[in-house]
């Protein structure tokens, strides 16, 4: 065991749990208040910052140089027809030509009318450019029906991995590790709102990618309380002992993996385009969190239920034993 190792035992992180939810409620709070500000100003979808994938929108594309200048006409266009709840606005390459796209909420509910002065933009931007400009919009019902399947989807998973981790290890080892689960989206749904990154598919994508992570970073430091608590007789496990034990060890394996995926997804968003940065970023978030919480939290949570199972077993007993005296 090296010297990190040996400090972060000698913290006995196990007994310090209430200490450690610390930095997530300061997180949490934060983003309440981020969320209440904005959604107070004007709506809780923009509070939340749902972008068109959620919340209907129009991706329009204009066929002509990406520079300073021809972005600052296409956003002066749309906002000219009252459009300025603007989620990108960026240079793309389709068909081998360079282009502009624009990405958009949908200012009008009625289908109609948002058609009508998306066709207006269109016959606008055509006639300060002189070139091709096309457009898809997507519409709110196919955007709420998108929300219930990413709930659903993302409900089974835990499901399942609830199920697998009980099968595996035990029933607590798994409630621990949802837990564990849900603080990881959780945190990262809070800092992407923080810093103000559109919500759309791209997170959602990211959302998973993050829970298969953090997932398997819990299941190795599982794996090693298991091995620990073969050193101890079952009627006198020292459970918090288990758990600083098994986060010790794992350790450099968790602090290795987080490094060295961080480094590629902080290279794409680098030198990514802004929609690459709408996936990278949240997962930037999931990776700390997930450290975070697979270092400081799921095993103290294990060894907290523990203790406090065999202290509710041992009030039963207690009860038990003076209601057996009375009856004598």
């Amino acid at each position: 065991m090296n010297k990190l190792q040996q400090k972060l035992l000698d913290l006995k992180i196990s007994g310090k749990l209430h200490f450690l939810f610390i930095l997530p409620v300061v997180i949490i709070l934060t983003f309440v208040i981020v969320f209440s500000v904005i959604g107070a100003k004007h709506d809780a979808a923009t509070g939340f910052g749902l972008g068109i994938d959620f919340t209907g929108g129009t991706e329009m594309t204009v066929m002509v140089a990406d520079n300073a200048e021809n972005e600052k006409i296409v956003r002066e266009v749309l906002r000219n027809h009252g459009i300025t709840n603007i989620d990108y606005l960026q240079g793309v390459t389709t068909g081998g030509q360079n282009g502009i796209r624009a990405q958009y909420m949908n200012t009008l509910d009625n289908a109609e009318e948002m058609k009508d002065l998306n066709d207006a933009v269109k016959l606008d931007l055509e006639g300060r450019f002189g070139v091709k400009v096309d457009y898809t919009n997507r519409s709110k019902t196919a955007s709420q029906d998108l929300i219930k399947k990413t709930f659903l989807s993302v409900g089974i998973a835990l499901l399942l991995i609830l199920v697998y981790i009980i099968i595996r290890f035990e029933w607590l080892s798994g409630v621990s590790a949802i837990i564990g689960l849900i603080h990881d989206v959780l945190i990262m749904v809070c800092l992407t709102v923080i810093c103000r990154i559109p919500v759309n598919s791209s997170f959602i994508a990211a959302v998973i990618t993050i829970v298969a992570y953090s997932i398997n970073n819990t299941i190795v430091v599982f794996d090693r309380i298991r091995e620990v608590k073969k050193g101890f007789d079952k009627k006198s496990v020292d459970y918090n002992f288990v758990a600083d034990e098994a986060v010790a060890k794992t350790l450099n394996r968790t602090l290795f993996t987080t490094i060295t995926t961080m480094i590629m997804v902080i290279m794409l968003t680098a030198l990514g385009v802004v929609t690459m940065r709408y996936f990278t970023l949240p997962i930037l978030f999931g990776l700390v969190a997930g450290f975070y919480s697979s270092t400081f939290l799921v095993a103290p949570i294990w060894a907290s239920m523990q203790n406090g199972l065999i202290r509710t077993r041992a009030k039963k007993y207690a009860k038990y034993k003076q209601q057996a005296k009375i009856q004598k």
